[in-house]
């Protein structure tokens, strides 16, 4: 019989480990939805108190010199009322071996308090008495040496705390302790990478006389990494405007150089007075100087000359293996415009050349890069140029930002739960309103038709 005894009882231990351990598991699994370290630690407290069926729980963490403890949070289990408890809290900060919290801290391991409305080391033993509660473990939340935060358990019934779930508080405040630390990295890197990523882009699109600007950029995943692509708008000299898009092949710190270089070297040469064919051999220039011999960093691009006058505007391009822009002209008609000659960064005897139209009143140019049209929803199809020209075909008269509203939302519902990698995206749209009256001298032609006269139909 004593036998028998010994191993149920066993077999009771083992199992409470088990739960312990799956409760624990749960807690940690809850946590890694989080976003960053906040949202970890206001979702902590909650997890904790469901999977291991406590009342009510109590968060601390290190005041910003770290010589106390100072209240973040408490949560109380539905039905549950720890109203002198949750008042008591906010105004009290610990000391390392003061009140439980401080307990936990000193002895950098689960402490617990059977009954804290009569242990003299709690100083919220009024709080406790009045709101009915009993037992209490508090345990660290360690990283190394580093204490990140002291949580507190609450109980209002008398309940045995085995040291088998003392251990297990123990080993959770470390696992938790080092998860936090890994999202707190994460999140920081997320910053600083969406920080460099504003500065690759234009914090504001300027006002251009006569032309009407809308631009978005999406970068990929959850942007952990600085993206590739970037666009820019700048004033030169004489009425004249630069437009650029681009490219860079990959991702992080190295494409982030590449595409600071490429934005730099475009705009200094601009403003020196170099045409969009100049502008792109410059950038070549310069990414070839670049070059370490090991690695190879290719832009594409897209460099637009604008110059504005009453009937029209003036448009010169060049363009190194980017996608063809877009017109969408007055009559609805959306054509290619443009010839492509290769990357940037490639070959030092590569020449670009210009491609010169007038953007007439009604007419606009999209610019974009190739993750927009590559973007795949979960079957793997791509959204296509197909599907971009049916999205422009659509949007009439609307202005410039409508058009990059309409086609991002297009592109949003085509990779909508999509499993596959989304790449970058940027989209840049010059469009010049219409005329009043509308009329037109027949000397006026759009482009459309003086296209359709000189080269290939439109496409639609």
């Amino acid at each position: 019989m004593r036998h028998h005894a010994s191993t149920a009882v066993l077999l009771e231990r083992e199992r409470q480990v088990s739960s312990y351990l799956a409760a624990t598991l749960r807690v940690t699994a809850a946590l890694a939805e989080a976003s960053d370290a906040d949202t970890a630690f206001t979702q902590l407290l909650p997890a904790l108190c469901e999977q291991l069926d406590w009342d009510a729980a109590t968060l601390w963490q290190p005041s910003p010199r770290r010589e106390l403890l100072v209240h973040t949070g408490t949560w109380t289990a539905p039905g549950r009322d720890v109203t002198g408890w949750s008042a008591a809290s906010p105004g009290l900060a610990f000391a390392r071996g003061e009140g439980l919290p401080g307990l936990a801290w000193r002895h950098r391991g689960p402490v617990v308090v059977a009954d804290l409305g009569t242990d003299d080391r709690i100083p919220r033993a009024a709080a406790a008495r009045a709101d009915g509660l009993h037992t209490g473990v508090a345990f660290p939340l360690l990283h190394g040496e580093t204490l990140l935060g002291v949580c507190e358990l609450l109980s209002a019934r008398a309940r045995p705390v085995p040291a088998e779930l003392r251990e297990v508080l123990a080993g959770a405040g470390r696992q938790i302790g080092q998860f936090l630390v890994h999202l707190q990295a994460e999140s920081d890197l997320r910053h600083l990478a969406d920080t460099l990523q504003r500065r690759l882009l234009p914090a504001r699109l300027p006002t251009v006389p006569g032309i009407d600007l809308a631009a978005d950029y999406r970068p990929a995943g959850r942007g952990m990494l600085v993206g590739g692509d970037t666009y820019d708008v700048l004033p030169l000299p004489e009425g004249r405007w630069m437009a650029l898009i681009a490219d860079v092949c990959g991702h992080g710190a190295e494409a982030a150089a590449v595409t600071a270089l490429t934005r730099h070297t475009a705009r200094a040469a601009a403003v020196a007075g170099a045409g969009p064919a100049q502008v792109l051999a410059a950038v070549n220039a310069a990414l070839l100087r670049e070059q370490d011999g090991v690695s190879v960093r290719f832009v594409t691009a897209c460099c637009l000359l604008l110059h504005a006058e009453e009937i029209g505007v003036d448009l010169r391009l060049s363009v190194a293996g980017h996608p063809l822009p877009l017109l969408r002209a007055d009559t609805g008609a959306i054509t290619e415009i443009g010839a492509t000659d290769p990357p940037l960064g490639i070959s030092r005897t590569t020449t670009y050349r210009e491609t010169t139209l007038r953007l007439a009143p009604d007419e606009a140019v999209v610019l974009y890069t190739d993750g927009l049209t590559e973007a795949r929803n979960d079957a793997g199809g791509q959204f296509g140029e197909g599907s971009l020209i049916d999205v422009l075909a659509h949007t009439g008269t609307a202005s410039a930002q409508t058009t990059v509203e309409t086609i991002t939302a297009a592109v949003d519902r085509h990779a909508r739960r999509s499993h596959h990698h989304a790449d970058d995206l940027a989209v840049l749209v010059l469009r010049l309103p219409p005329r009043i009256p509308t009329s037109r001298c027949a000397d006026q032609q759009s482009t459309a038709q003086r296209l359709a006269a000189s080269g290939p139909p439109p496409r639609r």
